[in-house]
């Protein structure tokens, strides 16, 4: 499995299917925007344009950073994957994903450079690497005037977008809560007005995603603490909690370089992706 832009946003290869959401699994979150403490809308706090555009720059000061992961799916099947990252201002990024669904574990490894996504994993059949060509993706969505953003192909790095969240959401409340120890603002709202009313266009299996969202942001220094996707009914499809965050870290020689191994097979999952992203 690999993770794409917003499985998050989050859209996973498996999550862009098709069908229906599932009933709630035993353990999972009870819905969407709930947390350890009841939100509390506060006068004084910043409303929430404010709060993302806050959030985005105190990801631009970090600079290259590295970053420790949680992502939690109950749909279209239950699984976690815990993540560790490095991802430059440019874009290039590499990210060592381990991921457990039921008893079976299993890592991978992604690498975006120049614009390519490589994917490779592991399997019983022997080693497979998948390539999406972001650029290609980038070009044909601009030839149709497609509105998708965040981009789902753009790696582990791209849950980080925020800006790209919040023109797929319209956070209508902000609030103030805990998770754990930690003072957050809380974001909710829903899939935006302008697909409704048919002012921009986004795939029926993608938009399922984006019925119910919360984003919480840490009160102190502006940095993401979690995001939560659910459906209409608020019953949580993703969860992703940012667990730390390095600011202006040194990379590692050859990180953001990548070569695909002699013995691995090569699958281009670019035309798919495309087919994916097309609204009917």
């Amino acid at each position: 499995m690999r993770i794409m832009a917003w499985a998050i946003a989050i859209l996973t290869a498996t999550v862009m299917g098709g069908g229906t959401c599932p009933a709630q699994e035993k353990g999972a979150p009870a819905a969407v925007a709930s947390t350890e403490s009841t939100v509390q809308t506060a006068k004084a706090a910043p409303q929430s344009a404010e709060i993302l555009a806050r959030c985005q720059a105190a990801l631009a000061e970090a600079g290259t950073y590295r970053a420790e992961l949680k992502l939690e799916a109950w749909y279209p099947t239950r699984y976690t994957s815990e993540i560790s990252v490095i991802a430059s201002p440019s874009g290039d990024e590499r990210a060592e994903i381990k991921t457990t669904m039921r008893a079976d574990s299993f890592k991978s490894l992604e690498v975006v450079a120049g614009g390519i996504l490589w994917n490779e994993q592991s399997t019983p059949q022997g080693k497979v690497v998948l390539k999406t060509d972001i650029n290609e993706i980038r070009k044909a969505l601009a030839a149709e005037k497609a509105e998708f953003a965040p981009l789902p192909a753009q790696g582990a790095g791209a849950m980080f977008d925020l800006a790209g969240l919040a023109s797929l959401v319209d956070f209508t409340q902000a609030g103030e809560t805990s998770l754990g120890e930690r003072q957050v603002f809380a974001l909710t709202g829903g899939l935006a007005a302008k697909f409704a009313e048919g002012k921009a266009r986004l795939p029926a299996a993608a938009a399922k995603f984006y019925k119910a969202a919360a984003v919480y942001v840490d009160r102190n220094d502006f940095l993401p603490v979690r995001i939560e996707l659910g459906s209409e009914n608020g019953k949580p499809l993703v969860r992703l909690d940012f667990l730390k965050i390095e600011k202006n870290v040194t990379v590692p020689e050859g990180a953001f370089s990548y070569e695909v191994p002699a013995d691995a097979e090569l699958v281009d999952l670019t035309a798919s992706a495309l087919s994916e992203l097309t609204v009917k």
